[in-house]
C-alpha cells in the first residue's frame, strides 16, 4: 500500500487551469473599472475622471442641452476640466460652440449623448492624444440618470476593457442645468 500523496492527474490540472482562466476572463472587464463618484449637489458640477493612456483628466464642470428629438428625447452632456466661457456656451455645446474648446485642447473632458432612459448613444473622449477621434456608440446604460425640473443628474463608467481597445476609460457623475438646443 502506497501512502504517499499522488500527483494530480493531467486532466485535473487542465480543469483547474481552465477554471482559473475563466475566472480571470469574467473578472477582467470589471477589474479595472473605477467606481463612479457621488452625484454632485450643485448644478454645473461634475466629479470623476477620464483617462487616456497615461493622461488622467479631473472632471469638474457639467453642461447639458436637450431634449433633442433623435428618435426619442436625447440629451448632450459635456463634462470638462475647466469652465466654458459664457460667450462660447451661448453658441451651444456643438462644434461651433463648446466642443471647439475640446477639439483644440484648451479644455479636456468627455461628451455623452444620452437617451431619456439613460442609454448612452455615444461617448467621445477629449483628453491626451484623443480629441474626438475615438468614440463608443450604443454603449449601454448609465449607472444612474435622471431628468429633473432643475436639470440632469447622472453617473457612469467604462473601464479600458469596455472601450473596444481604444485605450481610454471614464468614471464620472454630474449635475447639470439643461439649456435648450
Amino acid at each position: 500500500m502506497n501512502l504517499s500523496p499522488r500527483a494530480p492527474s493531467i486532466g485535473l490540472r487542465a480543469a483547474a487551469s481552465l477554471f482559473a482562466l475563466a475566472a480571470c476572463i469574467v473578472a477582467a472587464p470589471t477589474a479595472f473599472a473605477q467606481p463612479a463618484p457621488a452625484i454632485p449637489a450643485k448644478p454645473g458640477d461634475a466629479a470623476g475622471t477620464v483617462q487616456v493612456g497615461k493622461t488622467t483628466v479631473t472632471l469638474k464642470h457639467a453642461y447639458a442641452t436637450g431634449p433633442a428629438d433623435r428618435g426619442g428625447p436625447v440629451y448632450e452632456v459635456m463634462l470638462t476640466d475647466g469652465p466654458v466661457p459664457p460667450e462660447i456656451l451661448a453658441k451651444g455645446l456643438g462644434i461651433g460652440g463648446a466642443k471647439a474648446l475640446l477639439n483644440s485642447g484648451k479644455l479636456s473632458g468627455i461628451t455623452l449623448l444620452v437617451g431619456a432612459d439613460g442609454f448612452l448613444r455615444n461617448i467621445i473622449p477629449f483628453a491626451g492624444d484623443l480629441r474626438g477621434e475615438k468614440m463608443l456608440a450604443s454603449a449601454g446604460k448609465l449607472d444612474s440618470f435622471a431628468v429633473t425640473p432643475s436639470g440632469l443628474t447622472g453617473q457612469g463608467r467604462k473601464a479600458p476593457a469596455d472601450t473596444m481597445g481604444q485605450g481610454w476609460s471614464f468614471a464620472a457623475a454630474w449635475n447639470a442645468a439643461v439649456a435648450k438646443p
